[in-house]
């Protein structure tokens, strides 16, 4: 994910990830992220690149800011799996309970479709490859910061 990017989706451009930590108070204060944000911000640049809009990524963002619990629960939790599921009504985001296999998980898998609904769209993230390639970034990135000092 471009630096840029990552920095834009912090400042209200055109979303703002809600630090996990603290959020600074006032002007030239810092807001504290956690690993867990990098983790979202790898999470929706996975997104967009896979074709979501930035309308979806808006309102999954919003899900994530609402309840900071749910963003930890989702991505660093011991599941390797994410599931999104983007319906004109509501947009659930949540870990896999077990992984998928030839019968459908009706828990995680599904949900009720409605004869109104144009659409509902599912998306299911390998966030264990996620959370390790973030790892990694963040590794060598400190590795980086230690060699300069």
């Amino acid at each position: 994910m471009p630096k840029t990017l990552a920095q834009n989706w912090t400042n209200d451009r055109p979303m703002r990830l809600l630090p996990y930590i603290s959020q600074g108070k006032g002007k030239g204060s810092r807001n504290v992220y956690a690993v867990v944000d990098a983790y979202v911000l790898a999470f929706l640049y996975l997104l967009k690149e896979r074709g979501l809009s930035t309308g979806a990524l808006v309102t999954i963002i919003s899900v994530f800011n609402r309840d900071k619990f749910h963003r930890l629960h989702t991505l660093s939790s011991g599941s390797d799996w994410a599931i999104v599921t983007l319906a004109p009504d509501e947009v659930t985001i949540g870990p896999m309970t077990r992984p998928r296999c030839s019968e459908p998980n009706t828990r995680d898998e599904s949900r009720e479709l409605l004869d109104s609904e144009p659409f509902v769209l599912q998306v299911f993230v390998n966030v264990r490859q996620l959370r390790a390639s973030v790892d990694d970034r963040l590794g060598a990135l400190a590795n980086r910061k230690g060699e300069e000092r």
